[in-house]
Formats: structure tokens, sequence, C-alpha cells
């Protein structure tokens, strides 16, 4: 008799599940409000998602920025300061790629492109 309540109260909460059928079908999977609201929240979740990796990725940059600011005013030649940006442009791609910012691998990609392409275009 417990076990029919607790049926019950599954079935209340997700519907008719499909092993539950009498025919065994998977007829109506993915269909009505619930995958309605599923997708919708998944797709809310990956909006998230997407916000903090490129709010993460905003941090690292004004993070470096500052660094940068603050130590390679102070040096005496400019070799050092281009190798080091050289490094922290890698970096920053490096961090963009990891983070799934395809916006910004696209943008550093076309950019890059310029200075390996013999026409300069």
């Amino acid at each position: 008799m417990p076990e029919d309540n607790r049926d019950n109260e599954l079935s209340f909460w997700f519907g008719e599940l499909p092993e539950d059928r009498e025919d065994g079908s998977d007829e109506g999977k993915g269909e009505g409000p619930n995958s309605e609201s599923l997708s919708n929240l998944s797709s809310q979740l990956e909006q998230e998602k997407d916000g903090r990796r490129e709010e993460r990725f905003v941090f690292f940059l004004i993070i470096i920025l500052l660094l940068d600011v603050m130590w390679l005013g102070s040096m005496e030649n400019w070799t050092a300061p281009l190798v080091i940006g050289a490094g922290e442009a890698l970096l920053l791609f490096l961090a963009a790629k990891r983070w799934g910012l395809k916006e910004i691998v696209v943008i550093i990609d076309n950019w890059m492109s310029r200075f390996t392409s013999g026409d300069g275009s």
C-alpha cells in the first residue's frame, strides 16, 4: 500500500513516466509544459554561464592592465614591455578559448591573421 502512494506522488510531480505506460511507448516524451519550462531554464542557465565567463575574462583583463601600468611604466628599456605584452596577449587568447568566449576568440583570430598573412589586409 505505501508503494502505491509513492507511485502516485511520483506521477503527480513528474507526470506519467514512459516505463509506467501500459504499451511501453515513449509517446509524448519531450512534449508538454515540463519540457518547455526545462528548455527555458536551460537557456537561461546557459546565458548566465556565458555572462559569468565574460565577467571573469573582463576581470582578468583589468587585473593584467593594472599590473602592466604598475610594472611596465617603470622599465627603462622598451623590449621587455613588448615581450611581456606578447606573452600576455597569448595568455588572454588562451584564457578566452578555455572559458569558451567565442566572440573574443574570433576577434583575436582575425586580428592575429592580419599579422600572419602576407597581404596585410
